[in-house]
């Protein structure tokens, strides 16, 4: 599998105090795992889902543009699906319900946002940029203030699977 961009580049400056690029594919890498997803840019990726039988599959995306195959893996062949429909919002709805087990549905998909939006990408820079700055004065953990947490937390909620909206 393609690696994933950062949600943001790395500055090209050796300015004392801007994050590396491994700073900043470390604070993205921890963004995506809090939200549940990659968020940007637009791929396409290839899962493997477990499904419990159900009518409706959820993707791990908010916002997908392509399904291009859904495939049965409860056998010992592999089954094209075609009788689902798909929404932007990252689900998968069958009417006879979905084969029931671990690993039973293969799905190609293009989802992800074309770039990162600004509140995701400003997030990303503040909370490398502190990186840099708690590791200068001596190494110490990422600590954001209050006032930066709940918007941190603003700011996620909007791209975290399972967020209300």
């Amino acid at each position: 599998m393609p690696e994933i961009p950062d949600l943001v580049a790395a500055p090209q400056t050796t300015k004392p105090g801007a994050p590396t690029a491994e700073q900043i594919a470390s604070t993205s890498a921890a963004i995506r795992v809090i939200c549940g997803w990659h968020i940007a840019p637009s791929i396409e990726q290839t899962i493997t889902i477990d499904a419990d039988g159900g009518s409706t599959l959820d993707l791990p995306s908010m916002h997908v543009t392509a399904v291009t195959s859904v495939m049965d893996l409860s056998g010992p062949t592999p089954v094209e699906i075609t009788d689902y429909r798909w929404s932007k919002a990252g689900m998968l709805q069958r009417p006879g319900g979905w084969p029931r087990g671990f690993q039973t549905v293969e799905v190609t998909m293009t989802h992800g946002l074309t770039a990162s939006p600004d509140s995701i990408a400003a997030l990303v820079t503040t909370i490398a940029t502190r990186r840099v700055t708690r590791e200068s004065i001596g190494g110490r953990s990422l600590e954001l203030d209050s006032v930066e947490q709940v918007l941190a937390e603003q700011a996620l909620a909007a791209y975290r699977i399972g967020s209300p909206p």
